[in-house]
């Protein structure tokens, strides 16, 4: 019976269908019906190359794709309901995809896509269109994911969200995508490398944002809405995932602290890279300072969470951190104490830095580390007394500072005592009336160097004070005071602009300073006394080249300073008065002469120390005729010595002057 009545149903049904067959045969068409429009009808047009709407659409259909598609089971009609005939209207009703899609259409409907407007690339008149199905999976070619050939293919869905996020035009007319950096970032990062190389396992876009129910980051439902990220990420990295769920940051994370960090505050959104990448935000030796730091190093931790601040700069104070510094990658960083993603407190017994774990913590690097070993504070911060061992290390560094000094400032104040009292014997040489002594420094141009002095010192201090803000140095001189320092570098400015216009008039416009200028003037002699002293060093030759006023050494520094104080007044005006010097150049100008307003002090201050002090200081014979520069006279043995040519010139002058030998002796040498 059984057997009866399941057969009964299939043979009823057969017999509807057959007499509705002969149903249809015997009545036939009537006119006025219209016949069904069938895909062969469609192509007929569409399969045809170049075939292009009246407003220039390309509206090609390949017949043979079609075929391949998941769609091929249906007919034009099916989705083109509006066509009952060919040919049919120019303007044909938008597809609705919901009609078998609904599930799919509804995520859309809510997604950032939605409603979009973009450029139709298929449009020659790049004429706007709303943001549709179609513009992701071609309606008439679409292939199963599973085709390698699919643009939904795992491999090919980077290409498929490129083809708009790479698009300059779209990121500028896009609110929502602000730049094309995650395209390109993507591209280099661990997971487009692997996906570029045939990988169907690394994350593609579709991953991480969905398919169609793409939310923006703000969304709280969003997959990239930063509590959930770890979820996201948890499709590929389960293990991870879990020893992150259970760590310090992963259990903040879930009690909703935005501060806490998550996958991407680490290891970056769309640029991952490996560990071993140099370039990778979790390389070992950028993760304490780059990383760890971004968190650890601000005081936002300790005011809100009681977290211990100054972890970072403690460490880069230890052995570990001063071999990062350097460039180290073996040294010990963050993650090798604390662990990369199974972080926990110092209190949990689980946790790596916990006191009874780390002695095997230390061991992993230093091979029978003992208890011993890890006894003592880690990141030992200053005036720390919780523990003997950093009360003894307290008050050890306490001691020392102190020795070093009383120690050291006792030998400065006996050096100072010592130097005081042979300066002054020197002095006297040059000062004691009736001394063999000649003056050749008058006093104008000893006031005007000890202006200069002043006013490159005030200087070079207040300027570099600016590029270098965080130099110890800086805090000791002006306590964190900027205006203290903008104030003194615009005075001692403005001085030196002063000197600067004297010093034209002085050279110009008197007698002592037209001579002095004749006297300053290069020349070829220059040149070939350059070469011979060189040679007279080295030994090649025995004579000695004859100076005359100036040599080579002091004409070069005078020419020097005429060049470097006229390129630092006029880019500095040009940085004092830049909103006025705005208007006549572009920013970039502005950028050029801040250039070389720097490299023009770096350039004067090393030329001072390297060439002038040890010229007049530090040169062997040189230092007696130091106080020349407060006194202006020059003993008659220096004079020979360094300008002889000079000494014979006044000779003869002396000579013309006064024929008597008695009262010559006395004019050559004395003041």
């Amino acid at each position: 019976m059984k057997n009866r009545s399941h057969i009964s149903i299939p043979i009823s049904f057969w017999a509807c269908l057959v007499g509705w067959a002969i149903l249809g045969i015997s009545i036939g068409p009537r006119p006025g019906w219209a016949a069904p429009v069938k895909n062969s009808d469609c192509l007929s047009c569409h399969a045809m190359e170049g075939f292009q709407a009246p407003d220039g659409k390309n509206l090609f259909v390949d017949g043979r794709k079609f075929e391949k598609s998941v769609h091929s089971f249906l007919t034009c009609v099916d989705c083109h309901s509006d066509v009952k005939k060919t040919p049919h209207a120019a303007e044909l009703a938008k597809v609705n995809c919901s009609t078998c899609h609904a599930e799919q259409q509804q995520k859309f409907t809510s997604s950032v896509h939605a409603g979009r407007i973009i450029h139709d690339p298929a449009n020659p008149n790049d004429g706007k269109v709303e943001f549709s199905c179609a513009d992701c999976h071609s309606p008439h070619e679409v292939l199963p994911r599973t085709d390698p050939e699919s643009a939904t293919h795992h491999t090919n869905v980077p290409a498929l969200c490129g083809k708009c996020h790479s698009n300059l035009k779209f990121v500028i007319e896009s609110p929502m995508a602000e730049t094309s950096m995650p395209f390109f970032a993507y591209k280099e990062s661990v997971h487009g490398k692997s996906v570029a190389a045939g990988s169907e396992k690394a994350a593609v876009c579709s991953d991480c944002h969905r398919s169609h129910d793409i939310l923006p980051p703000t969304n709280p439902k969003s997959s990239i809405f930063k509590i959930n990220t770890p979820e996201t990420c948890k499709q590929c990295h389960e293990n991870i995932y879990a020893e992150y769920a259970d760590s310090v940051h992963g259990k903040a994370v879930k009690r909703g602290v935005f501060g806490a960090p998550v996958c991407v505050d680490c290891h970056g959104i769309h640029s991952i890279k490996s560990p071993i990448d140099p370039n990778s935000t979790v390389a070992a030796q950028v993760i304490s300072r780059s990383t760890c730091g971004q968190c650890h190093a601000g005081e936002k931790l300790s005011n809100e969470f009681g977290v211990p601040e100054n972890r970072v700069s403690s460490y880069f104070a230890s052995y570990h951190g001063l071999e990062s510094r350097v460039g180290s990658v073996e040294t010990a960083n963050c993650a090798s104490c604390h662990g990369v993603h199974h972080i926990l407190p110092s209190n949990d017994p689980r946790s790596s830095v916990n006191k009874a774990n780390l002695a095997k913590t230390c061991g992993k690097c230093h091979p029978g580390a003992s208890d011993n070993f890890a006894k003592g504070r880690i990141h030992l911060l200053k005036g720390e007394v919780d523990t003997l061992g950093a009360r003894i290390i307290t008050a050890v560094t306490q001691f020392y500072v102190w020795l070093i000094f009383l120690v050291v400032g006792g030998m400065l104040i006996h050096n100072a005592i010592d130097y005081f009292a042979r300066a002054r014997l020197r002095m006297r040489e040059h000062l004691f009336p009736g001394r063999p002594v000649i003056q050749r420094i008058p006093l104008n141009a000893r006031i005007q160097h000890g202006i200069m002095l002043t006013c490159f010192i005030l200087l070079v201090i207040t300027g570099f004070a600016l590029k270098f803000p965080d130099a110890h140095w800086v805090q000791i001189v002006f306590l964190g005071n900027a205006a203290v320092r903008s104030v003194t570098h615009r005075i001692a400015a403005v001085l030196f602009i002063g000197l600067a216009f004297y010093h034209l008039y002085f050279i110009l416009f008197t007698p002592r300073g037209r001579s002095e200028l004749k006297a300053w003037r290069p020349n070829l002699q220059d040149i070939r006394d350059m070469a011979q002293m060189i040679s007279f060093n080295l030994g090649l030759t025995k004579e000695h080249p004859q100076f005359d006023r100036f040599s080579y050494v002091e004409k070069a520094e005078y020419w020097a300073l005429i060049w470097g104080t006229i390129v630092m007044i006029l880019t500095g005006i040009a940085l004092w008065a830049k909103t006025w010097v705005l208007q006549f150049i572009p920013k970039w100008g502005l950028d050029v002469f801040e250039l070389i307003h720097y490299y023009e002090a770096w350039l004067a201050t090393l030329s001072i120390i390297v060439w002038h002090l040890y010229m007049v200081l530090m040169r062997p014979g040189s230092f007696s005729s130091s106080w020349m520069w407060l006194t202006g006279s020059i003993t008659k043995e220096e004079m020979i010595e360094e300008h002889p040519l000079e000494w014979a010139r006044i000779r003869r002058e002396a000579e013309a002057a006064e024929p008597a030998s008695e009262g010559k002796e006395d004019v050559l040498q004395t003041t």
